[in-house]
Parts: C-alpha cells; sequence; structure tokens
C-alpha cells in the first residue's frame, strides 16, 4: 500500500528559509517527470517513520500524481534531520533495483535448545518492475533448530530477481560456546576408552610402530574436530541507501 503526500510546486528558492516555514525541499523526478517541490515537514516526518526503502508513495501535486520510491534522504549533520528528499518515479515496465527489507517473525526451535538468533542480513536487493517490489519480505523462522541457518535460496519469490547469491545467510541459529564444550567432553572421553582397551598409551613424542608420532592426549574441552567460533556481535551491519535502475 502506497504512502500517500501532499506536495506544492517550490517557490522558495532559498532552502534554509523554506524550511524556517515549515517545509522540507525535495524533487519528483523519472524519465518524464522533473519538478522542484516542498513538503510540509510534518507531514514527510509522518510518512517517512512509516517507510521502509522499498516503500511506494503517492506524491500528489496539484492535479497530478506520481507514484515514486525513495531516493535519496539528505540530513543535517549536527541535528540529524531531514534537509532534502528525492523521489523516483520510474515507467510502469522499467525495471528497478530496490533493497528490501527483511523481517522475521516468530521464535526459533534452536533458541528453545539453547541457542541465539544471528540476523546476517537486513535488507535483500532485488530487481523488478514497481508494482512487483514487496515491501518487506516477511520470513517466519520458528523452525530453525540449532545449528542451522536460512538462506535467500530458502525464500518464495515472485516477479523479481534476487541480485545476491541465493546461497548467501540470512539468518543463523549459533550453539553458544558453553554448549560446544558439554558437546566436546563426552567425545574426548570416549577416545580415552578407546585407548585403554587396547591397553597402555604409548608415552607422549613415542612413535606408533609405523614411524608415525602418538597423538597427543586431548585437553579437556577439545574433540578431535575444530569447534566452531560462536560470534560476539550482535546485529548485523546496516545496508546502504537503496539504488534505483
Amino acid at each position: 500500500m502506497a504512502i500517500e503526500l501532499t506536495a506544492e510546486v517550490r517557490k522558495e528558492k532559498n532552502p534554509r528559509k523554506l524550511r524556517r516555514d515549515g517545509f522540507i525541499p525535495a524533487v519528483v523526478y523519472g524519465t518524464k517527470v522533473h519538478h522542484q517541490i516542498q513538503i510540509p515537514e510534518k507531514s514527510l516526518q509522518k510518512a517517512l517513520s512509516q517507510a521502509t526503502r522499498s516503500s511506494r508513495f503517492t506524491l500528489t501535486l496539484g492535479k497530478e500524481k506520481f507514484d515514486a520510491f525513495l531516493r535519496e534522504i539528505q540530513y543535517n549533520p549536527l541535528t540529524d534531520g531531514v534537509i532534502h528528499v528525492d523521489f523516483y518515479q520510474p515507467q510502469p515496465d522499467q525495471p528497478v533495483t530496490m533493497n528490501v527489507l527483511i523481517k522475521l517473525h516468530g521464535t526459533p526451535a534452536g533458541i528453545k535448545q539453547g541457542g541465539t538468533l544471528y540476523q546476517i542480513r537486513q535488507y535483500m536487493p532485488v530487481r523488478g518492475v514497481k508494482d512487483n517490489i514487496p515491501e518487506r519480505i516477511e520470513v517466519d523462522v520458528t523452525q530453525m533448530e540449532l545449528g542451522t541457518s536460512l538462506r535467500l535460496g530458502d525464500l518464495s519469490l515472485s516477479g523479481v530477481s534476487v541480485m545476491l547469491p541465493l546461497d548467501s545467510t540470512i539468518a543463523t541459529v549459533k550453539i553458544p560456546r558453553r554448549l560446544e564444550v558439554a558437546v566436546a567432553a563426552p567425545v574426548a572421553a570416549e577416545g580415552e576408552a578407546a585407548v585403554t582397551a587396547e591397553g597402555e598409551a604409548p608415552a607422549e613424542g613415542a612413535t606408533t610402530g609405523e614411524g608415525a608420532p602418538a597423538p597427543a592426549k586431548a585437553e579437556k574441552g577439545e574433540a578431535g574436530a575444530p569447534k566452531a567460533a560462536a560470534p560476539k556481535g550482535g546485529a548485523a551491519p546496516k545496508a546502504g541507501a537503496p539504488k534505483a535502475a
């Protein structure tokens, strides 16, 4: 559903005075469109609070309406307030590339087993005509178990092309280090039992009958195979601004 905004043709050339009067300067452009406009600041702030990077906007300018996407938002580096907005109107049959928000829903089964859910990618670039670009992609993660990952190829999308490899990871349920140690300890104990069943283990540094060095006794917490390190970070990095092609 498109977010509606009412704009006016920009009359004030001084952007600072325009903002003091309660308007934000903006532009809407496309193949056959280019208008310098101004939007009431309060209306724009409300619209932006509801929008994602792939939200569609309906701009009303007098008797004309423009279906457009956000192309760029400029902010004041000191106050973080919006100082200018670019809207882009593609042609109905012209493919565009947009970063679409990925929203995860549900509690993974792996969390109940002691794991932690990490969202690796928050946005996914897709390409298609404007009517096929989704505002967000909803993903149910309740079936994800401990040690499993969700990849782009697992998603069901129609009408758009994904602009990343399908094996790219979206989210994963990591095994905490304390669970890795708990699993590794019994494996090491079984290995020691196998050695003593044949007889006394050779001394450290000794060689076997074929001349190969005897394996050193595993330290506590080692399981023979390398352990996967759980990440210490939390959130995934933010994606860049959307680009229209």
